[in-house]
């Protein structure tokens, strides 16, 4: 029996771990974030995270905007 999920799958790719933001990418806005917010101590974990939460986000937006 073929779901309705199983026909999407094959019409929509699932998105590639190749454009999952790199090292770098995250290293780079983390700073930003640590530097925007006057370069407190004891964050770095805390910037890390909401770097690469805003780069996975922007990216699935992008995605979905391309498959709209």
């Amino acid at each position: 029996m073929v779901t309705q999920a199983t026909e999407l799958a094959k019409e929509q790719p699932a998105v590639s771990t190749e454009i999952h933001p790199t090292h770098e990418d995250i290293a780079a806005l983390a700073y930003a974030l640590w530097r925007e917010r006057g370069y407190p101590e004891g964050t770095h974990e805390d910037d890390w995270c909401r770097a690469e939460q805003e780069l996975v986000s922007s990216r699935d937006a992008a995605v979905h905007t391309m498959r709209s």
